[in-house]
């Protein structure tokens, strides 16, 4: 019988592929296209896994799209035949009152596709109109799309690695009055560690949503003070609708969100892929998902025609700046203020012409920060904005106001895990370790391609060889500091906070590892080429090294970064706790790191660290070598 079928479905298909309008009401039309979708192995079809965002597991198939409502078949999920066979079998149902939400308009790419694929007469379908889609597509009509990458911000738990989004452009309106399509975890305004553990371990779900480009302009670049990087894509007109229809099917659906993986950055690689299947770009990643990695892999893919820069107000307020004399600083203040009129400025013999232009220019930044964050009234802001602005177009644009300070560019920094190999002696011992982590950067290292004074490491083992033993020496889990210089015109917090594994180094019997919590605040200083920094320090340690197995108190930390040239580091740090409950004692310890860069993925330096923990001395001098790997 099941051979008879298949003969009846082969005549089938070879009298439709004529003119299957002859005899419309003799065969199935639907059982046709289902049968040949079968026939051409459509369900294995790489585009079709693309659009359901599957990925191979051990048994087969699974979705990455968490939310049910995604999927026609019941086991959509993981079955990606029944997915297509079920999604043939919805373009046949009766039309509802609601025609947007009839599969052919809700899931409209994987009808436009099937459409091309089966040759599908239209004619032979329940008449819909998909109005909705057609209307919002006209309207925005995309036809060139950018990949945006706002920088790091260690300051937001969501931001530490940075961010990719898309920016869809129409064909005459500029790149501010175009769409930004964002991938993000719905927000649950909890705590930063809270939200940090959350987004860890997927307990958010993640959705994409699409705003006016200025208004992400405004949150990353004027609020969040980070500068944005514009890479445009060069895709085609048709490559971007293809993009279009795959984010139209998933408007409102969720997925659970992880920092590590599934993240922003992973999502929008599936879009890209949408519109350009022949690229991979997903297969490229496994365990962990890092924004500036994805840059660096649709820039090797080919798909960057053009990097644009877009620095922040506070990027431009420290690049104007520069060209004003820090006696001029509090005139500016006292003008954002409203202490002094603008035309004071413009009437001064005692400015230079340079310094008129700075002095107004400066302070519409600021006031526009200001203006941003809240600080001022929207009254005040629009008084004091527009007679800067007045004041300052008595004067011309010269050419030295057009010069900005170029940083560079994420992608060109050094790649994002690291080995580390050392050797050296550890009171009076000689020892071998070797370290690994999967991301990101430590102060340590190069700066190029990164934020100055950053620091975010996650899961960072560490191994030594010592005395014949080898053994887990540290487990960094989460590292991050944050030092944001002061100036004159921002007066942002500095801090810190890492946990994890480690052994205090002491010559105890019981040399036992430890868990331990520390976090901390302070301030941080820019001069010339040296950075330098204060942070007051708490800290909580639990483990069988102690006595009363806890020890915990309160400590401060003072450094020095300086860098001679752009091919080093040395950084100059001491730190001191009183133990205050538990276990009580007092530790000292002395740094002293000098890293050279070698090449962008190879660093070789000396380190020296002198510490006393209870009665204990000890002293670790060694060298080591990192490299950097995708």
């Amino acid at each position: 019988m099941r051979d008879v079928l298949s003969l009846a479905y082969v005549f089938l298909f070879l009298f439709c592929s004529f003119d299957y309008s002859l005899s419309q009401d003799a065969f199935d039309y639907k059982n046709y296209l289902k049968f040949k979708a079968k026939e051409l192995g459509l369900h294995k079809d790489r585009y079709w896994h693309i659009l359901l965002h599957y990925k191979k597991t051990f048994n087969g198939y699974e979705s990455y799209i968490d939310d049910e409502k995604f999927f026609l078949a019941k086991d959509g999920k993981v079955n990606p035949e029944g997915e297509l066979l079920a999604t043939i079998d919805s373009f046949f149902q009766s039309p509802s009152e609601k025609q947007n939400e009839y599969p052919k308009c809700r899931y409209i790419a994987r009808y436009e596709w099937l459409k091309e694929k089966l040759n599908i007469n239209n004619e032979l379908l329940p008449d819909v109109q998909c109005l909705e889609f057609e209307e919002i597509f006209q309207r925005l009509n995309p036809r060139s799309a950018s990949l945006i990458f706002p920088a790091s911000y260690p300051n937001s738990p969501a931001s530490m690695f940075g961010h990719t989004l898309l920016r869809l452009e129409g064909e005459f309106h500029s790149p501010l009055l175009a769409y930004a399509v964002n991938y993000s975890a719905i927000p649950e305004d909890d705590f930063a560690l809270i939200y940090t553990f959350k987004g860890i371990f997927g307990y958010y779900k993640g959705i994409f949503t699409a705003l006016p480009y200025y208004d992400k302009v405004r949150e990353y670049s004027d609020i969040e003070r980070r500068d944005i990087w514009e890479y445009n894509l060069n895709l085609t007109p048709e490559e971007v609708r293809r993009m279009f229809l795959h984010l139209w099917e998933l408007k409102d659906i969720y997925q659970y969100y992880y920092f590590f993986d599934e993240n922003c950055s992973y999502n929008i690689l599936f879009l890209i892929e949408s519109a350009r299947p022949t690229v991979r770009l997903v297969d490229k990643f496994r365990y962990w998902v890092i924004p500036v990695d994805t840059i660096r892999t649709v820039i090797s893919e080919g798909l960057v025609e053009k990097i644009n820069y877009r620095p922040s107000i506070h990027t431009r307020i420290k690049n104007l700046s520069k060209a004003v004399s820090e006696e001029r600083y509090e005139k500016i203040l006292k003008l954002v203020g409203g202490q002094i009129n603008p035309q004071e400025v413009v009437n001064s013999a005692n400015f230079s012409l340079l310094e008129k232009q700075k002095i107004l220019e400066i302070s519409a930044e600021i006031l526009q920060y200001r203006y941003f964050k809240k600080e001022i009234t929207k009254e005040d802001y629009q008084k004091r904005y527009f007679q800067v602005l007045s004041a300052r177009s008595k004067f011309p644009m010269s050419e030295e106001s057009k010069i900005l300070e170029m940083p560079s560019s994420p992608e060109t920094g050094h790649e994002s895990s690291r080995l580390k190999i050392g050797t050296g002696i550890y009171n009076g011992n000689g020892y071998l370790d070797i370290s690994f982590r999967p991301a990101y950067h430590d102060i340590t290292n190069n700066d190029r391609g990164y934020i100055e004074g950053s620091q975010i490491i996650f899961t960072d083992f560490n191994f030594k060889y010592l005395k014949n033993k080898f053994f887990l020496e540290r487990a960094d889990l989460i590292n991050i500091i944050s030092l944001t210089p002061m100036d004159y015109f921002s007066k942002p917090l500095s801090w810190r906070v890492k946990t994890g594994f480690e052994r205090k180094g002491f010559s105890f019997a019981k040399d036992d590892i430890y868990y331990f919590l520390q976090a901390g605040g302070g301030v941080a200083l820019k001069r010339f080429t040296t950075l330098s920094y204060l942070l007051i320090n708490g800290s909580l340690e639990f483990g069988g090294v102690f006595e009363k197995n806890f020890s915990s108190g309160l400590g401060l930390e003072v450094g020095l970064i300086k860098s001679v040239s752009n091919r080093d580091k040395m950084i100059i740090s001491a730190e001191t706790i009183q133990y205050l409950l538990g276990d009580k004692h007092k530790l000292y310890k002395i740094n002293l790191i000098q890293n050279f860069f070698l090449r962008k993925d190879l660093e070789i330096g000396i380190k020296y660290t002198r510490q006393k923990v209870f009665s204990s001395y000890s002293y670790d001098l060694g060298t080591f070598i990192n490299f950097f790997f995708p």
